[in-house]
């Protein structure tokens, strides 16, 4: 568990960090281009390639803290047996999508990485890693999720618990 939580506090500052960075970077493109009739090619590039890695990282931790969109409507009224069986298979889907989607990010991370991008002149291919870079993080929580229900102790939610008893040990998971 306490693996689980350093990913979780690594992502979330890593989203942090960017998101921060992002809004500077906007800002002083914004108030250059209005009092200086100025404008950097450069840094709006530089924007734009870290969009997607903010993205990512904001993704995964918010899939730690289990606050993404969740529709289970008809899923509550199935039976906990039915219930337990379909959220392993979906967890285990994911790990499979996960791994898919890393292996053709990193895919396209290597056909575009001899085009430069026109301001910064980096490769294209910077802005496909980061599906390759965040995607990894992914997989413990869903492999977490895999071991609690096959325990039994499901509770139908995807993060990790805020507090209580912990479902993995200390000992089993570092």
């Amino acid at each position: 568990m306490k693996f689980l939580r350093r990913i979780q506090s690594a992502v979330g500052l890593i989203s942090v960090v960017l998101f921060s960075v992002e809004i500077v970077l906007v800002l002083f493109q914004i108030l250059s281009r209005n009092f200086t009739d100025r404008s950097y090619a450069a840094v709006e590039e530089f924007v734009v390639t870290l969009l997607p890695y903010f993205a990512m990282f904001a993704a995964v931790y918010t899939m730690y803290n289990g606050n993404h969109v969740q529709i289970d409507f008809l899923y509550n009224k199935l039976p906990a047996a039915v219930r337990r069986g379909l959220f392993i298979t979906l967890q285990a889907a994911m790990i499979i999508t996960v791994g898919i989607l890393v292996y053709g990010s990193w895919m396209l991370t290597v056909k575009q990485w001899g085009i430069l991008s026109p301001a910064l002149q980096w490769p294209n291919g910077i802005k496909y890693f980061c599906f390759v870079l965040t995607g990894p993080f992914m997989v413990p929580l869903f492999v977490y999720n895999i071991i609690k229900a096959t325990r039994k102790e499901l509770d139908d939610s995807q993060g990790l618990p805020e507090t209580g008893a912990e479902i993995i040990s200390e000992e089993g998971v570092d």
